[in-house]
């Protein structure tokens, strides 16, 4: 699979006030789904931020519009997924091409189609009508990974009052391939030594901890419980992933 990260589209004409949007959904039975859509793939612009051309080039970024996901989107390996483009104004064109018309501003014929996919239209994005000849004009853009280990620290929000801890149960919210991996290393504060933090020791979420002393998780300001995440893969294509809002110990 990949990681998507932004689409470029291609307007002629657009709206004065009135939004346009953009999602990924899967296709179900040739069409794309009518009520779900991939998490974190709505992306909408306003007007200002939409570029209009009558010589729309693919190379230049005044001519295209770039829908810049909030999140990464992961797209699973042997799948079909739509592009929907949306908006509640007739005013949005966007670009498309069809077998055997002429190129915009040039002679040259559409002879072929660069993609095995259909173009769709809707007036509700539910009802869809294939367009065999025709394909919308678009540039997907997939995040591409560094190699190198990347590490991420997670630290405690301060505690009403001091937590002793003798077990610990780090809870994680990730998503792993086969070519990735994390390590998780957790460092704190020792209960009979205030003054002094562990070293970062290793250890598997989700599962019960046992220290072999007694740890603090101070009321104060400094952090005094930290997590080590080390994240790696050897494919460029995908990343681990994490749902930082979803992780947190219990003592």
């Amino acid at each position: 699979g990949l990681f998507l990260a932004s689409v470029d589209l291609f307007f002629k004409s657009k709206d004065e006030s009135l939004p346009v949007w953009v999602e990924i959904r899967p296709v179900v039975n040739g069409f794309p789904s009518s009520t779900v859509s991939i998490p974190y793939s709505k992306k909408s612009l306003m007007p200002e931020d939409v570029n209009v051309s009558n010589t729309p080039n693919a190379a230049n970024t005044a001519t295209k519009t770039t829908f810049t996901f909030d999140n990464p989107i992961y797209l699973e390996p042997g799948k079909e997924y739509a592009l929907v483009v949306q908006t509640s104004s007739i005013n949005y064109e966007v670009y498309i091409s069809e077998l055997g018309k002429k190129q915009v501003n040039s002679d040259s014929i559409v002879s072929e189609q660069p993609y095995l996919g259909s173009l769709f239209k809707s007036q509700n994005a539910s009802t869809w009508t294939p367009f065999q000849l025709e394909d919308l004009m678009f540039v997907l853009n997939k995040c591409e990974f560094s190699t190198t280990p990347s590490t991420v620290f997670f630290k405690n929000t301060r505690p009403a009052a001091n937590i002793a801890q003798d077990w610990m149960d780090v809870q994680v919210n990730n998503l792993l391939f086969s070519k990735t991996k994390i390590n998780y290393a957790f460092k704190a504060t020792n209960h009979d030594d205030l003054t002094t933090d562990s070293s970062y020791t290793d250890f598997t979420p989700d599962t019960n901890y046992r220290h072999l002393e007694r740890k603090i998780i101070l009321n104060q300001a400094a952090e005094s419980f930290n997590v080590r995440c080390i994240l790696s893969t050897i494919d460029p294509d995908i990343s681990p992933w994490l749902d930082v809002t979803r992780y947190n110990v219990i003592s």
